[in-house]
């Protein structure tokens, strides 16, 4: 008979070997979980699952292809492209381009494989039950698969989390892995970037500072993020330009875009994220003191990178990512930080930290989508198998997907007629996807979309493209706008550029085909009237007899104003425009869009009053919609985060118009 001690070494081996073996299942079911609901096997079409007259009115489609075909054919971010992405920001689309798909999947699963194999990971570390730590990482999936943005704060979360957590600072695979993940993640989107950087600083000031180790992070990442952005076919003396123009936007970004939403959401978020904050500082502080403040700073900057990503521009689409952060946020240091208090402020703290994430994720989601959260969770476990249920398809090639792509251009071609001839192209204000269903060479302004020209620079930028070599041979013209704008606002540097550079075509269809004029002509703005405003009065506006009225209105906010911009959103301004033959009006108006200058009077809203600012008449046609006065104004109890007097400044726009008259448009005073 073995001795006692014989059988119970055996007894301890055989439980090892099999929780070894289930956490091999638990692994390998959350890759298969992971990888059915962040992979884009069933990869979005143009207009897919829209009506196309709604479609016209939306943004996403259109950057989103622009995005797949940026990289497609090798344009240098921020130089040829200005925007919120970077060269690698087609992952974040999940658009089927049949250039880029193979690349999309592939990089998916490996951004997938990571997630998973960090998660579980730190769920080893977390537990020593295999059922709950599948429960855990299951739920953290759940949650991180919702919207690519939460996706992203989620890997930056569990970077953060493993590096401060789990690892012991040393070079070993993971942490390498995970600083290659984090610099491809940064050229996705760059608020992804700053997050990136500052946290990558967090760990390595950790590593340096209380755990006395070289901080390999800060040496790794810049090297992976330079090896991603020449991968992606661009030139590393651009990337300070993408730098700077990527600051541009961001800087602008609050402003231009914000919209407001239901307030008790950002109230919830702030106290459900200010007890998370306190109850890992308090848990820090018992376990490393000083030491702690690495983690609680590090969860602050994701937390306020959600917050600001989901509730600045505070619509239907972005309002659920600040909730979901939290909830992956919190439901992820629940698990860390589960053995480093004592049982009863454990369960208090956690529990109430945890509810409170799970209350505020579950009330937007119902208001949002009418779904409880188990049902959206179910939801993402039926995505999942549908997803993976198309990998069959795949096998096969992607034809199905390149025949569902070809119908949906099909569709975008017979809602949008365009006559065009050959040679490059551009469109304004933001219909990118008419150019790519057409199958124009696009040849784009570096903003590529009006409605993001939203600083003097970036407006600058977009005008200076019209006067180079570069400009494109045709442009596809319309006047449209976004958030109830003042029209002519959006890209209000290249007006005076695009009246003297080119000329109208045609009139015919949802745009206006303007081709380059073989000499390009000149324009000066003659100063006028310079008065200071306040808001809630009118200022009389010069009238258009002796030319159109071209404004510079800048109005500046308070040091209140600019800390408030910074930690949530500036207050919207406003404009009222009371003109002859039209109702009264009020828009949105962006102030450093207003700052940089714009055309003010006549009020161009549509193209066909665009024709008309180009014809000789173009007096008598537009008398009726030239304002007689404006009147500024802000939300109430807003006007204290602004300077109260507004330096109005009116020029004379002049430049020479062409001779004969076009077709007639419909609704164009030239028919009339």
């Amino acid at each position: 008979m073995p001795p006692v001690e014989s059988r119970s070494s055996a007894s301890i081996l055989k439980k090892a070997s099999w929780r070894q073996a289930a956490w091999l299942v638990v692994g390998l079911a959350a890759l298969l979980y992971g990888l059915g609901l962040f992979v884009p096997w069933r990869p979005d079409m143009p207009a897919q699952g829209r009506d196309l007259s709604q479609w016209l009115a939306l943004l996403e489609p259109s950057w989103r292809d622009a995005l797949n075909v940026s990289f497609d054919v090798g344009l240098k971010f921020g130089r040829d492209v200005v925007f919120p992405f970077g060269p690698w920001g087609f992952l974040f689309s999940r658009l089927y381009h049949p250039s880029t798909f193979v690349l999309l999947i592939v990089t998916w699963m490996f951004l997938s494989w990571m997630f998973v194999w960090t998660g579980w990971q730190i769920a080893r570390h977390i537990t020593r039950n295999p059922l709950v730590g599948f429960a855990w990482l299951v739920g953290l999936i759940g949650v991180a698969g919702a919207w690519p943005d939460v996706f992203f704060l989620s890997l930056c979360l569990l970077f953060l989390v493993y590096c401060l957590y789990v690892h012991d600072g040393s070079l070993s695979v993971t942490p390498l892995l995970l600083c290659l993940t984090l610099a491809l993640i940064s050229l996705v989107k760059f608020t992804v970037l700053v997050l990136a950087v500052f946290l990558v600083a967090v760990v390595s000031l950790f590593d340096l500072f209380v755990r006395k180790r070289f901080p390999w992070a800060a040496l790794l990442y810049p090297v992976a993020l330079s090896g991603f952005w020449i991968a992606a076919g661009q030139n590393l003396g651009d990337f300070w330009a993408y730098l700077y123009h990527s600051l541009c936007i961001a800087s602008g970004y609050n402003e231009a875009m914000a919209r407001v939403g239901p307030r008790e959401e950002i109230g919830l978020f702030v106290v459900a994220g200010l007890l998370s904050l306190t109850l890992v500082a308090a848990s820090e502080w018992r376990r490393r003191h000083q030491g702690g403040a690495f983690s609680v700073v590090g969860l602050l900057a994701i937390l306020f990178m959600g917050f600001k990503t989901g509730f600045v521009r505070h619509d239907p689409w972005h309002a659920l990512i600040a909730p979901f952060t939290l909830l992956a946020a919190m439901w992820t240091y629940a698990g860390v930080l589960w053995g480093s208090l004592p049982g009863r402020a454990r369960t208090m703290g956690i529990g109430l930290c945890l509810a409170s994430a799970i209350a505020l994720g579950w009330f937007s989601l119902d208001r949002y989508m009418r779904l409880s959260l188990p049902t959206f969770l179910a939801r993402t476990v039926q995505t999942a198998q549908l997803s993976l249920a198309e990998i069959r398809n795949l096998t096969q090639g992607d034809v199905h997907l390149r025949r569902a792509h070809a119908e949906a251009n099909a569709r975008i071609r017979a809602a949008v007629p365009v006559q065009a001839g050959a040679g490059s192209f551009d469109i304004y204000p933001y219909e990118l996807a008419v150019i790519f269903a057409h199958g124009l060479q696009w040849k784009p302004r570096p903003v590529i979309q009006s409605y993001s020209a939203y600083t003097s620079t970036l407006a600058d930028l977009n005008a200076g493209h019209l006067r180079s070599e570069n400009a494109p041979d045709s442009l596809l013209f319309d006047v449209a706008t976004i958030d109830g704008r003042f029209p002519a606002l959006d890209d209000g540097l290249s007006w005076p550029e695009i009246l003297t550079r080119y000329d109208i075509r045609s009139a015919a269809g949802p745009h206006l085909f303007l081709g380059r004029s073989e000499v390009a002509r000149s324009y000066r703005l003659v100063p006028v009237q310079t008065a200071m405003a306040t808001f809630d009065t009118q200022l009389e506006v010069p009238g258009i007899a002796e030319g159109p009225i071209w404004a510079r209105i800048d109005v500046r906010p308070t040091w209140l104003g600019r800390l408030v911009a910074f930690l949530y959103k500036p207050p919207p301004v406003f404009m009222t425009v009371r003109a002859p033959s039209i109702p009264i009006l009020k828009f949105r108006l962006i102030p450093a869009m207003a700052r940089a200058g714009f055309l003010l009077s006549p009020m161009v809203q549509d193209r066909a009053t665009f024709v008309a600012l180009t014809l000789p008449d173009w007096t008598e046609r537009l008398r009726g919609v030239a304002p007689i006065d404006i009147t500024l104004s802000v939300e109430p109890n807003a006007q204290r985060f602004f300077n109260p007097d507004v330096e109005v400044s009116f020029f004379r726009l002049d430049f020479p118009r062409r001779e004969a008259p076009i077709g007639k448009v419909v609704g164009d005073p030239a028919g009339s």
